[in-house]
């Protein structure tokens, strides 16, 4: 066993008052602020969802839209300038088939909108072979992902600047057992600025950016530091596994598990019925992380915990998506694997590469700008219009 020691308001006039949102399940506790009142009757079937708009801060009449509440299309509301919708603002979605009720809306990040909202994507065509190959690409990586690794190190960065604000949100999810990974899961920073976050993190999920946290494998042979800051019981358990090179960054994927009893996770492509417990113990921990930070409850708000298929190479260590009270967009859909899904796929003695290959019978979209489309192992087939694209068609403006 080695021994790894860490060294180191809104203005409302006297009749305005707060209104709940009555339809939406993530939010039956919550207070929408409502900010004006459009002329629309207080009764008839589009008035739940103009009040809703009304909360938002989405100035429309809903009188002047053609609404369809049997329609299981999505409605969405994004800003226009000169008759262009502005990406960059993001997009209010409410879209039956991701469970939002009538009347509800999520939001989804101009980040995102920006990178998915494009008229052109790339194919990719997967087989058994590609997938195996791509596989090997991605044990073939030289070094941890490199954010990861700064956070593990205990080096200065993001992550650690916002640990030592709020160290509430970073916890570690010890291993199932002496043969698997753990899991650290906290914000996902490109996607949730510092100053999203409040002193009363319950508030969050009623915010229009919803919460957006990551869980990451963490293999028990490299330098653990800011786990034992975090843990140190459960780092000092993993040292079993630690090799004599475990501090060498610039090893491969699998040269950091060469000498263990664990596999590197570098994409769901690792999973096998060996691993059902394991993603049990994630599923369970990360409900249970979410219900004492976040106040978040079963049945009251959208919670989606996924992974997604393919990943980059800068981002090949294995990582579960945990969105709560987030809109989506349909091309980054196609590509997210939910975790729950999973377990019910391996618990059925099923392969992983039969469930990514049942999905379109193999073919996934990216963005043209996504750098996974020059891994030298992608089966690329070339560009085609984007089958998922959002209909962009209703604009709105908020109020100021």
């Amino acid at each position: 066993m080695l021994d790894r020691t860490t060294s180191t308001p809104n203005i409302f006039s006297s009749q305005q008052k707060l209104a709940e949102s009555q339809n939406s399940s993530y939010r039956k506790n919550s207070i929408i602020n409502c900010i004006s009142v459009r002329n629309c009757p207080g009764k008839g079937p589009t008035y739940p969802l103009q009040r809703a708009l009304d909360g938002y801060g989405i100035n429309v009449n809903i009188s002047d839209k053609i609404i369809n509440v049997e329609n299981e299309a999505p409605t969405i509301f994004t800003h226009q300038k000169n008759n262009r919708p502005q990406l960059r603002s993001g997009a209010y979605i409410s879209d039956p088939k991701n469970g939002d009720e009538y009347g509800s809306f999520r939001f989804y990040s101009g980040i995102g909108l920006e990178k998915y909202q494009k008229p052109e994507c790339v194919q990719l065509q997967f087989t058994r072979d590609s997938l195996s190959n791509l596989r090997n690409t991605y044990h073939s990586v030289n070094g941890v992902t490199a954010f990861l690794r700064e956070l593990l190190d205990g080096k200065p960065c993001a992550n650690i600047d916002n640990y030592n604000l709020r160290h509430e949100l970073y916890e570690f999810f010890p291993p199932l057992n002496s043969n698997s990974n753990g899991f650290l899961i906290f914000p996902n920073l490109p996607y949730t600025g510092l100053t999203d976050y409040s002193e009363n993190f319950a508030l969050l999920k009623n915010r229009k950016s919803g919460i957006t946290l990551g869980a990451w494998a963490v293999h028990p042979n490299q330098n653990l530091n800011f786990i034992e800051r975090l843990d140190q019981n459960s780092a000092l358990s993993m040292n079993d596994q630690a090799q004599p090179n475990y501090h060498d960054n610039n090893r491969t994927l699998s040269e950091i598990e060469r000498g263990t009893s664990v596999k590197y996770l570098s994409s769901l492509l690792d999973f096998t019925r060996e691993d059902i417990g394991m993603l049990k113990k994630l599923e369970k921990d990360t409900w249970q992380h979410l219900h004492n930070t976040y106040d978040i409850q079963h049945g009251e708000n959208v919670v989606k915990m996924f992974f997604h298929f393919p990943v980059a190479t800068k981002t090949a260590t294995l990582h579960l998506h945990v969105w709560v009270n987030k809109a989506e967009h349909p091309l980054n859909n196609e590509r997210s694997f939910e975790l729950r899904k999973i377990i019910n796929h391996l618990e059925n003695g099923d392969d992983i590469q039969d469930l990514i290959l049942a999905r379109n019978n193999g073919a996934y979209f990216l963005p043209a700008s996504d750098t996974i489309k020059d891994i030298p192992s992608i089966p690329k087939t070339g560009n085609v219009l984007n089958p998922y694209t959002l209909n962009l068609a209703q604009p709105f403006e908020t109020n100021p």
